[in-house]
């Protein structure tokens, strides 16, 4: 008979994942860590752990992180983007740890664009402006946006609800809205609860072509005084001024309103206080607003009255 060698086999232990955390990124595009912890054994007054001090390669689903330096049974893996990490493991001496915990890294959350709004429509010359209504995220937040002339906007430092002033001359419609908040998290406008549509349209509506004229020749009329002092009056011939171009009519004489607003175009003077004057004259102009609440003022027309010379006495002698 004859003894076969003696084979000898010697039973390595499974390194151990005894604990995974993590930090998230605190930007977007920005890193986290991960930080792992693995199994240690007392040895004497001391410990040993299953994964010996030096660098190796962690392991996970669809990929590694290699030269992860393990120092007294830790290891933290540094700038790692955000993504999905599952079954980290380990190799130590042809042995890979059993444990596979999964880690999940996460950018901070972006701002929700609920909505941007703006007034439908203006004034020809009024300012317009957007505002918008964001959540989440973290101020303050940088807007952009463009209009349907191809003109790019950049708001910068923007707060929640804050009008956007907008110098336009003509109906525009404005669109593509980013919002990137302070950690560089961006999100879109989208169509959700809040809003209806991804883009804002503000109307430019021309003002009136206000015009006003006067029944007076010349813008001259004759009149009679009456009264003494400061109570002086002139009676004079109607004046009727007959306004043009809206809907609506404001009529002031000497800069009080003496008729409307209202749909009549037309106002018809009569006797006017002189203030003492002998010779005097007044002031007509009229606001004309159409029918989107646009208004203009026409040109004042200034008319002078001219007093009727009086035959104060009528002597005769007779043949």
């Amino acid at each position: 008979s004859a003894t076969t060698p003696t084979i000898t086999t010697t039973v390595k232990r499974y390194p151990e994942i005894t604990n995974a955390t993590w930090t998230n990124p605190t930007t977007c595009g920005g890193t986290g860590q991960i930080n792992l912890n693995f199994n240690t054994t007392s040895v004497g007054e001391g410990t040993l752990s299953t994964v010996p001090d030096g660098a190796y390669t962690i392991s996970y689903d669809g990929g590694s992180f290699s030269g992860v330096v393990v120092t007294n049974g830790e290891a933290t893996i540094l700038d790692v983007p955000a993504g999905v990490y599952n079954n980290l493991s380990i190799t130590v001496n042809g042995c890979t740890s059993q444990e596979f915990p999964d880690v999940v890294l996460a950018d901070p959350d972006p701002p929700l664009v609920n909505c941007f709004n703006g007034p439908n429509t203006i004034c020809e010359g009024e300012q317009a402006f957007l505002s918008g209504f964001i959540e989440l995220g973290t101020a303050p937040y940088t807007v952009t946006f463009e209009d349907d002339n191809m003109m790019f906007y950049s708001i910068s430092d923007y707060q929640v609800d804050a009008n956007i002033p907008l110098d336009i001359t003509e109906t525009t419609v404005f669109s593509n809205f980013v919002v990137t908040d302070a950690n560089g998290c961006s999100a879109s406008l989208e169509v959700n609860g809040e809003c209806s549509t991804i883009e804002v349209t503000i109307e430019v509506v021309p003002l009136p072509t206000a015009t006003l004229s006067s029944s007076a020749t010349d813008n001259t009329v004759c009149g009679a005084w009456s009264g003494f002092g400061s109570l002086i009056t002139a009676a004079f011939e109607d004046v009727t001024f007959t306004a043009s171009g809206g809907d609506q009519y404001t009529f002031y004489l000497d800069g009080l309103i003496v008729q409307g607003p209202g749909p009549a175009a037309e106002y018809t003077t009569g006797a006017v206080s002189t203030n003492g004057d002998e010779n005097f004259s007044f002031d007509v102009y009229v606001d004309v607003m159409n029918a989107a609440g646009c208004s203009a003022t026409t040109p004042t027309i200034t008319t002078t009255v001219k007093r009727y010379p009086e035959i104060t006495n009528a002597t005769w002698t007779n043949p």
